[in-house]
């Protein structure tokens, strides 16, 4: 377990640091994913990356691109793109309150990202226990990306197998 460090120092409000903390270690934990190229070394390895919300995935996964094919990402060891090698092996946990979260999962596919209950940290009990609803009740993502978020990403991800339905 990784506990976040980055911007400890730098704000002494605990708002401050909730806001970027999570958010600035999920960035460099996957550029450190990408730039140790980890994932294509380890291709059965799924990673998850849990706690900052899934919002900043498409930004980042782009700006790491920007980089891995230009002048400055020269020297990775990566032959994949990050943004293919995280749609392969990687994702991230949605927050219940990510307006985003259909634009995420049309930039990253339906696979990339997979419900994550933040229950019983405070930011969720205004939510508790409908949180689930706001997945299931938006508009703007499909059927078919509800299910993947909300059960067929996990299970795929923990193995977990339904059993047989008839």
């Amino acid at each position: 377990m990784v506990l976040p460090q980055v911007g400890q120092d730098r704000w002494p409000a605990f708002y401050a640091r909730e806001v970027a903390v999570d958010t600035f270690e999920a960035w460099l934990a996957v550029a450190s994913f990408m730039g140790h190229n980890v994932l294509e070394r380890f291709p059965r390895l799924h990673v998850g990356f849990i706690g900052a919300g899934c919002g900043w995935l498409p930004y980042w996964l782009e700006r790491l691109e920007e980089h891995w094919g230009g002048f400055f990402g020269q020297d990775s060891s990566s032959t994949q793109a990050p943004d293919r090698v995280f749609k392969a092996q990687g994702f991230a946990a949605c927050d219940p309150w990510e307006r985003t979260l259909p634009e995420v999962v049309a930039a990253m596919g339906e696979r990339a990202v997979v419900w994550g209950s933040q229950y019983p940290l405070p930011d969720i009990l205004h939510f508790f226990p409908h949180e689930v609803q706001i997945i299931v009740e938006d508009r703007h993502l499909a059927e078919a990306a509800k299910r993947r978020t909300l059960w067929d990403n996990a299970a795929d991800l923990f193995q977990i197998d339904e059993g047989h339905r008839s």
